[in-house]
């Protein structure tokens, strides 16, 4: 069974069902974050620090809003 987003996804990809189930260490960004930290740079693939923690981008998430997501998604 596949891990269904509850957003869209612009760049990049989800999490996949064994990703989730194996707790990887990947991260969706939202757009506002990813151009705050990568400016013009594409940021899938890259690392970001979560309370120390590594995390790859996988993904980020269009500016419009779906439903069940939170309308700040975009600014986390």
């Amino acid at each position: 069974m596949d891990v269904l987003p509850v957003y869209q996804v612009k760049e990049g990809r989800f999490f996949t069902a064994e990703e989730n189930l194996h707790a990887e260490r990947l991260c969706l960004l939202g757009t506002a974050i990813a151009d705050s930290l990568f400016g013009s740079l594409d940021p899938i693939d890259r690392e970001v620090r979560v309370n120390g923690l590594p995390f790859k981008v996988i993904g980020v998430s269009s500016r419009t809003r779906a439903c069940l997501a939170d309308p700040a998604w975009t600014s986390l």
